[in-house]
This record gives structure tokens, C-alpha cells and sequence, in this order.
């Protein structure tokens, strides 16, 4: 029991201790991209912690990442920065889930007499759309399946984000600002080369010129990347 009531207590005092660690933008971004539909990703920004425990979010990541393969360290005080925790948050906002997440929440719809007329009802979400379609349980007692016009919730459901999102809970030994490297290897690009060849009349000597075609479907941009093919 004695066990148990000390793990309970430090979980609160962990989850109590949290600081919300600041990520600018890119400072710096390096692409090696292979001609086999993927690449390597190695982005550097400046990051802000505190002293402890603290939870760090990264967006606009490639949605085609391999999650497996993140690695996160600090450039700037390498030995002071631990990784307790490491998490690719992929579920993103869309009707849908927020509809699956939202199971138990109350919500508001509109449902179509005979005649076509519109009425406002509230009730219970019972089934997400994805088990079948949506299934609500009204306030006076009635079972409504997959509602047809506009559905309406009180609050956006907990873990839902509008970007792809790569999360850290971080234990620092020191304050203030720091250099971080995040480096990944994503699916969804890929590169092409061209060549065109100019010989002269007396086939004496040739011109050629050449140029990269680079495909990005990896789900997001890199910006003044330095490139590697």
C-alpha cells in the first residue's frame, strides 16, 4: 500500500512540475533526399526550458515520417538535456475525429420531419463514425442513427492537432535557451535529373546542361534548406 501511494504521489508531482518548454521557428534546415522515395531530415531550433521537467511540442513536421527513427538532442548543452518521454502526435482536427473522439460529450443536431422541416435536438454521443456511423442517444430517450444535417459540441476533444506534431517530456538541468537538432528520416520525396546536350556543328564539342526535379509530398516545407541529393 505504502508502494503505492508513494508512485501516486510522484506522478502528481511530476505531472505538477511540467513547464511548457518554447520552440521557434526553423533556425536551419538540412535535406538529403535518396531516389528511392525518401529522405533525411535534420532541423535545428532554438528551444527555451526550464529548469526540470518539461513538455516540448514540435509542428509542421513531414506527416510521412517514420516516427521510429526521431532523434532529439541538444546542441548547445548536450549532457544537460534528458529524454524522458518521446510521442508523433498524428491524429489531426477533421469532423470525423473529432466526432470519434467526442463518444460520451454531448452534442447538438438537426434531424427532418416528413415535411422536411428542421429541428434543433441535444443528446448523447453513443458510437463514432467510424464503428458504422454516428449514433446519438436524444435527452427524451430516442436512439437517432447517423443524423443528417449540421452536429454541433460543447468543446474540441484532448489530443487533437491541426499539424503533424512530434512531442517531448524533457528533464533540464539548466535555464534558458538552447540550440536543438530534431532529425527524422520521411517518406514522400523524391528527386529527378534531366540533361540536355548541345553539339555544334562540326560535332566538335557539346554543351550540356542538367537540372534537379524535386517531388515534395512528404507533408510539409522546408525553407532555405540546405540540400544533399
Amino acid at each position: 500500500m505504502r508502494v503505492w501511494m508513494f508512485l501516486l504521489v510522484f506522478v502528481a508531482a511530476v505531472s505538477m512540475l511540467q513547464a511548457a518548454g518554447s520552440v521557434t521557428a526553423q533556425k536551419s534546415v538540412q535535406l538529403t533526399v535518396y531516389n528511392s522515395n525518401f529522405a533525411l531530415v535534420k532541423d535545428v531550433r532554438t528551444i527555451e526550458l526550464a529548469k526540470g521537467i518539461n513538455q516540448l511540442e514540435v509542428e509542421d513536421v513531414a506527416a510521412q515520417i517514420d516516427a521510429t527513427s526521431v532523434l532529439f538532442k541538444s546542441l548547445t548543452a548536450p549532457n544537460s538535456v534528458v529524454i524522458l518521454e518521446q510521442n508523433y502526435q498524428y491524429d489531426l482536427i477533421s469532423p470525423d475525429n473529432i466526432l470519434n473522439k467526442s463518444v460520451g460529450k454531448r452534442a447538438m443536431f438537426t434531424r427532418y420531419d416528413a415535411n422536411g422541416k428542421a429541428y434543433t435536438d441535444t443528446g448523447i454521443i453513443l458510437n463514432p463514425v467510424s464503428n458504422g456511423g454516428l449514433v446519438i442517444k436524444t435527452d427524451d430517450g430516442q436512439i437517432v442513427l447517423r443524423p443528417s444535417g449540421q452536429v454541433s459540441l460543447e468543446s474540441m476533444p484532448e489530443g487533437l492537432h491541426p499539424k503533424p506534431t512530434l512531442s517531448w517530456m524533457l528533464r533540464s538541468d539548466r535555464e534558458g535557451r538552447q540550440d536543438a537538432e530534431i532529425s527524422y528520416i520521411t517518406q514522400g520525396i523524391n528527386w529527378t535529373a534531366d540533361y540536355v546536350a548541345l553539339v555544334n556543328k562540326d560535332d566538335t564539342k557539346l554543351d550540356l546542361s542538367g537540372w534537379v526535379t524535386l517531388d515534395n509530398k512528404s507533408g510539409t516545407t522546408y525553407k532555405d534548406a540546405k540540400l544533399t541529393l
